[in-house]
């Protein structure tokens, strides 16, 4: 069998996920996982899964392909290129898009939920190489509240009174606006799920709430606001379902439909930004 090609700019922590993918499918009984074990290790592990990609791509050891992804990262350096750091594609928890990138705007203009105390809609998408952020807007709609409990319910939510959105841990429970993403490999996200539950070994979907704030506000009426949420990784594509829900304002769940090819399609697109490449975006 011809050894793989590895990619000029090949990443240890994806050639990492490689490894573990390959282990957890082989300890499961996966056959095609197995029958690749057989060729190049005697026994099913970790280590000998990181022996297996390595051989794959025509090295003898693992020592011998980290040493190669590192020169090459090195040579990216010295030629005055800005070198893929070799997790690009796994945020630090907490983290934005990447800096030196401009991201792809996708369209999405769908009301993504509604009750008669609030509408909330997705307005758009925008794509970056590690994930996308999902730019939501709402209104809230004072029914019959009176104009001490309508307060109470907006500052819940926005605080006061400088009526920007309260940090999530801050704010009682079930004012939180709830977003789930579910993949069409069965993989989902939620902001139910808070970062401080997480592991730096745990690699499934997020979403982060990068925050928002209030647009206009209508006296003691109506107001509209925006939150912005980072979901990683990029969604694989086919049938990108969003489930919002919002207990407070009394909006159910509700799922609203969105064609991942899209967002695959803008991935091409993106921008990147180099320093000292002139004043514009370089691509």
């Amino acid at each position: 069998m011809s050894p793989r090609s590895l990619p000029a700019r090949a990443s240890l922590h994806q050639l990492r996920r490689q490894a573990k993918d390959l282990h957890q499918a082989a300890a499961t009984g996966d056959p095609a996982a197995l029958a690749r074990f057989a060729t190049f290790a005697k026994a099913v592990s970790l280590t000998s899964a990181h022996l297996v990609v390595a051989r794959e791509y025509g090295y003898s050891s693992w020592a011998r392909l980290k040493d190669e992804v590192e020169h090459r990262q090195r040579g990216d350096v010295r030629d005055g290129e800005t070198a893929e750091p070799a997790d690009r594609s796994w945020p630090t928890f907490g983290i934005d898009p990447p800096d030196d990138e401009l991201g792809t705007v996708v369209a999405v203009a769908a009301i993504a939920a509604s009750s008669p105390r609030a509408t909330i809609a997705i307005n758009d998408i925008t794509v970056h190489s590690t994930g996308c952020l999902i730019n939501l807007e709402w209104v809230l709609h004072r029914t019959t509240e009176t104009t001490t409990e309508w307060q109470g319910m907006f500052e819940e939510v926005l605080g006061h009174p400088s009526h920007r959105l309260r940090p999530e841990e801050t704010r009682p429970p079930g004012s939180q606006l709830i977003l789930t993403a579910e993949f069409s490999d069965g993989r989902r996200a939620t902001t139910a799920t808070t970062i401080e539950k997480r592991t730096s070994d745990d690699h499934t979907p997020m979403i982060l709430d990068r925050g928002g704030g209030v647009g206009h506000r209508v006296g003691d009426g109506d107001c509209r606001g925006r939150t912005t949420h980072y979901l990683w990784p990029l969604p694989p594509p086919g049938e990108l379902r969003f489930v919002v829900e919002w207990p407070t304002f009394g909006v159910p769940r509700t799922t609203t439909l969105v064609d991942a090819d899209a967002i695959h399609a803008a991935k091409a697109r993106i921008r990147r930004c180099r320093k000292g490449a002139g004043t514009g975006p370089q691509t």
